[in-house]
């Protein structure tokens, strides 16, 4: 053997050697290897590959504080907040004194708008170092949301005083920043406020909110030049988030410059990379689609397909679902599973997967649910962190009441596409659905931040902060959303119902006024509508109608003569309506609508056989329409004849099989005679069509909870009533309470029952609920007194079931009472 070979020889050995010698390295070598290169990868500025690498760490060795430190530091300087967050609770659990972790929660969740979370860490961080200057700043933080709340004007001056005091020692603190920022917009000064929010981006220049208040800053100035260069300032700080690019073309169309906005998309496809080239396509299509129609959409895609594009499957694939977006469902399902099997055309596996995805979605509108599963779950096996697919398999679980499943995969989208509003809407349902109705508004708002203000997520946020009674906040995020799209119909109409609710009808009447200057048909019928409840507010309701006559009498169209209708009989002018129904139903005898509302006005008339004869007539042409069964059940029931009621919602499912409201009007009646399981298998079905309904989900969970008595009934019935804790309503009050007294959770349940009997006092079975109750919580004294508000509610001609029980419960007790 030569020396070359005998060198080269052992070469090889001692290559071996070191390969192998990582073989025998301990996991927590291996971690500890993973963790020194992350620190130089973070001490090079390297943040992306420094996560990764500290990532690597904690999967050999999930003790290691620095890890968890470290990756929280570098998620947070990159803007991923709500990673950062999760990995300093992670911190913090393992090391519960951890004050710098504490602080870095502190400051997150004030940023988050996550109060409760923000008094528990900013709490303990006060406890731990109370004399740290940053822990000062989450104290005046407390004390300052505080002041907010309790709209004390005197307290909040100070504590933004000693704010701006302690900012100069801590110039770079969020927390006091926010402080700041608010009553710089607080006090109107916005330009003060704009050099606050520079200097924060400086600090955070990843920070989507801060853009966002940026552009709110000078929309308010009305820098409108200046908010345009902020836009597409953004676009290249945000190159791949949707948000900027939409709220880009929301301000271009708010503008009426639908030209300038499609010329940016067609130079988004011109410059796109070769990966990028269908998703810029896709936008541009999907943008005429929306501007001009399916059909030109349409044509442009045929204009692709037939020059250099032929083979192009993804293009073949949005033809597809434009043909089934048309109305040719089965033509769209069926050339989409043509490309999906074509082995000509060029789909390569991302959006093969996409196609999938989109089929699924088809399937699910044409009612085939269990094949869209089938697809999702295809899609999933093939790539498990199809963000897509995952938001479609969370929407199904939190139909299913699996909302730890619909979490982690919604989590999981958020990690990968951290700016997603859509994903943040359905995490915010998910958290409804579980009760944490703080987390679901959190989420809302994120994805109003998320998606800078995009009306649809600003709509759904400002309803559910007006569900809750927060009208100034509801209004607030309503304002900001018009500053980027003026005309928005769903939010100038709910921004007036605001008005409404606050009785501030100034402002409700340049609502109304702007509502009227809209190009959208439904502007002008609205701001009417909404001028008459101001009228009738202002001066009565009898010139309200006057005012609608008079809109009627000149331009019918603008106002439905059946809103008139409505009006008359809401203020008591029920002879008026009757005649004004009968003179246009006389105008036009063809015009169902028209006539249906004339047999509601001779209900209200209390000429109830002329009513069925104008329903009976109605369902003469249209046998099918399931709302006028129930009209004309509810006309038998005023009548005395509870059967022929029934008899009329039997009739009306013979004729619409599985229509919903008519299902649920059955399941009443069964109620009312007893037949129990036989309502709870029709709310089931009901459930599991329509899992989202509030009313359906209460009463089947109150039937589950009152008439059955085994543990899986009473745990579904735990679950369904989940979302309904938070919600005011007494009936939702009494039926969560009343479970949470069922499975044996009694001082939790008291609270809930004794809400539902303040806002029902006339309620019997609510206050035998509440005196129940109290009975097992040891309170015989008040036990029998909602025993006795229970029996006066009863009456002697009601449920006589329900009489028998509370006598005996009055018995027992006051024998007891007598007793001792």
């Amino acid at each position: 053997m030569s020396l070359t070979s005998k060198l080269c020889k052992k070469a090889v050995i001692f290559g071996l050697v070191l390969a192998l010698s990582g073989c025998f390295e301990s996991s927590q070598e291996r971690a500890e290897r993973h963790y020194q290169s992350g620190l130089t990868l973070l001490d090079g500025g390297d943040l992306p590959r420094a996560i990764v690498e500290f990532r690597n760490t904690l999967q050999l060795d999930d003790a290691n504080l620095g890890a968890y430190r470290h990756l929280a530091k570098a998620n947070r300087s990159m803007g991923r907040l709500g990673e950062a967050y999760r990995d300093f609770l992670k911190l913090v659990e393992r090391a519960p004194n951890d004050i710098d972790g504490r602080i870095a929660l502190s400051e997150l969740a004030f940023w988050l708008g996550d109060w409760d979370e923000f008094a528990r860490h900013g709490g303990m961080a006060v406890k731990l170092a109370p004399n740290r200057s940053e822990i000062k700043a989450i104290d005046l933080g407390m004390n300052y949301r505080t002041a907010l709340i309790e709209k004390k004007s005197a307290e909040r001056a100070g504590l933004v005083f000693a704010a701006e005091a302690l900012a100069t020692e801590l110039p770079n603190n969020s927390i006091l920043r926010q402080i700041l920022l608010d009553a710089r917009i607080a006090d109107r000064r916005f330009d003060d406020a704009l050099v606050l929010v520079a200097e924060s981006i400086a600090e955070a220049p990843q920070s989507m909110r801060l853009y966002t208040l940026r552009l709110e800053l000078l929309s308010r100035l009305g820098k409108h030049a200046d908010l345009e260069a902020e836009l597409r300032s953004m676009l290249d700080v945000f190159p791949d988030e949707k948000g900027p690019k939409e709220t880009y073309l929301r301000f271009l169309m708010s503008h009426n410059r639908s030209q300038d906005a499609q010329s940016y998309l067609e130079d988004l496809v011109l410059s796109a990379e070769p990966e990028e080239y269908d998703a810029a396509m896709v936008t541009l299509l999907q943008f005429i689609q929306q501007t001009e129609g399916a059909d030109a959409a349409l044509a442009r895609v045929d204009q692709l397909l037939a020059g250099t594009e032929t083979g192009n499957g993804f293009l073949h694939a949005f033809r597809a679902s434009l043909m089934f977006d048309m109305g040719q469902r089965e033509e769209g399902v069926s050339a989409l599973h043509e490309v999906l099997s074509s082995e000509t055309l060029k789909l390569d596996d991302a959006a093969r997967l996409q196609s999938k995805t989109a089929l699924a979605r088809m399937l699910v509108a044409s009612g085939n649910e269990e094949l869209a599963r089938i697809q999702i779950s295809e899609v999933l096996q093939a790539d498990a962190r199809s963000s897509d697919a995952l938001m479609m398999r969370a929407n199904w679980s939190i139909s299913d009441d699996e909302t730890d499943a619909a979490i982690a995969d919604l989590r999981t989208v958020l990690d990968d596409r951290a700016g997603d509003a859509t994903a943040m809407v359905l995490l915010a349902r998910a958290y409804e659905r579980e009760g944490n109705r703080d987390l679901m508004l959190s989420f809302l708002a994120q994805a109003v931040e998320a998606s800078n203000n995009a009306p649809k997520y600003a709509f759904r946020y400002a309803r559910a902060l007006v569900g809750d009674g927060k009208l100034f906040a509801a209004e607030s995020i309503l304002i900001s959303s018009l500053r980027i799209e003026a005309g928005n119909f769903d939010v100038l109409s709910t921004l007036g119902d605001v008005y409404l609710r606050m009785d501030d009808m100034p402002r409700a009447q340049k609502v109304a006024e702007t509502l009227e200057k809209l190009e959208d048909a439904r502007g002008s019928s609205a701001a009417n509508l909404l001028k008459t409840e101001i009228l009738a507010r202002r001066v009565g309701p009898a010139q309200a109608v006057e005012f609608l006559e008079g809109i009627v009498l000149r331009d019918g169209a603008l106002v439905p003569k059946t809103a008139l209708i409505q009006a008359q009989l809401k203020a008591g002018q029920t002879q008026a309506a009757l005649s004004f129904a009968k003179a246009a139903v006389k105008d036009a005898p063809d015009n169902l609508e028209l006539r249906a509302a004339l047999a509601m006005t001779l209900a209200a008339a209390r000429d109830f056989e002329a009513a069925v004869t104008e329903v009976e007539t109605i369902l003469e042409h249209t046998p099918e329409a399931a709302g006028l069964y129930l009209q004309l059940a509810r006309i038998r029931e005023a009548q005395g004849d509870p059967e022929a009621g029934r008899a009329t919602i039997q009739r009306g499912l013979d004729a619409v099989p599985g229509a919903p409201d008519l299902l649920w009007a059955q399941a009443s009646y069964l109620q009312a005679a007893g037949e129990i399981e036989g309502a709870i298998g029709i709310y089931e079905a009901l459930y599991a069509r329509s899992s989202s309904n509030p009313i359906i989900a209460n009463n089947l969970a109150s039937l589950l909870a009152t008439h059955r008595d085994d543990v899986a009934s009473l745990q579904r019935a735990e679950v369904i009533a989940r979302r309904l804790k938070n919600d005011a309503v007494p009936a939702f009050q009494d039926t969560y309470g009343w479970i949470l007294y069922r499975t044996g959770a009694v001082s939790n349940a008291i609270p809930y029952l004794e809400a539902a009997a303040a806002g029902s006092p006339n309620d019997a079975l609510v206050h035998f609920h509440l005196g129940q109750a109290y009975a097992s919580n040891g309170d015989r004294e008040r036990a029998l007194e909602q025993m006795v508000s229970a029996l006066e509610g009863v009456g002697p001609v009601g449920d006589s079931d329900l009489r028998q029980e509370i006598e005996t419960e009055i018995t027992h007790l006051s024998s007891v009472s007598v007793q001792e």
